[in-house]
């Protein structure tokens, strides 16, 4: 169960890894927990594949290399040299 809020809903993937419920709604909550509770197997490894990917996707070395190449693809950066300013 993950709370429909803030950076949640990007985290689970677009809800193809996990069961979103609107925060404060005892209602939500129930209904995610019937939703979990009804799908087959073959949907819960589904669901399990997907939050492996999105944990791999998210990982601290994924993202510093994702980072490394928005760096890279601009014009000014020189990855030789920090790039500093002096004011």
């Amino acid at each position: 169960m993950v709370p429909n809020l803030a950076a949640f809903p990007e985290i689970m993937g677009q809800r193809r890894c996990g069961f979103p419920y609107e925060p404060s709604d005892v209602d939500s909550l129930a209904h995610a927990f019937r939703l979990a509770e009804s799908i087959g197997e073959s949907r819960w490894h589904e669901q399990w594949d997907a939050a492996l990917a999105k944990a791999t996707d998210d990982s601290a070395d994924a993202n510093y290399l994702r980072l490394m190449g928005i760096y890279d693809a601009t014009p000014e950066h020189d990855s030789r040299t920090p790039q500093c300013k002096i004011l």
